[in-house]
């Protein structure tokens, strides 16, 4: 099974041309495990430079810790939990759970056992599309609030 992901940015300038359809250049990657192919179809709600970021998030917690304990959907849904928290969005973790299927209390074990080994916080560059992160900063900085603050999720 493979995954089509955004791999890089398209220059600005293009981007008008594009008028709502997938901007290039895409890279289809092979998903290496029964996690990733569970994993996949709620990353794709995510946009396609998001769902790279949230590969790298699986793989980066992979690497970590090994050999990671759970079933593949709740590694999943706590995968995609993650991201739903670091980008601030109002989903509910029973929710994500639901989309996969699996227990919100599962869930959200597995969702702390890779927001501490990762260390997450919220806005966290290395994870998600810092665009929007961006556009807050800039917005706090201009209202005279100072900057996101680098909080634990």
């Amino acid at each position: 099974m493979t995954l089509c992901l955004q791999t890089e940015e398209l220059d600005p300038a293009v981007r008008p041309a594009f008028r709502g359809r997938a901007p290039l250049p895409l890279q289809t990657v092979h998903l290496r495990d029964d996690v990733e192919r569970a994993l996949a179809p709620g990353l794709q709600l995510f946009g396609l430079h998001q769902a790279a970021l949230g590969l790298r998030l699986w793989r980066d917690y992979q690497r970590k810790v090994r050999d990671p304990a759970g079933r593949p959907e709740t590694l999943a849904a706590a995968t995609v939990y993650a991201l739903v928290r670091m980008i601030a969005a109002e989903i509910r973790q029973a929710e994500v759970a639901s989309t996969f299927g699996v227990s919100a209390g599962s869930s959200a074990t597995r969702f702390a056992e890779i927001r501490e080994a990762l260390r997450l916080k919220q806005f966290d560059r290395r994870y998600i599309d810092d665009r929007p992160a961006w556009r807050i900063e800039e917005t706090m900085r201009a209202s005279g609030l100072g900057s996101v603050p680098d909080a634990p999720l």
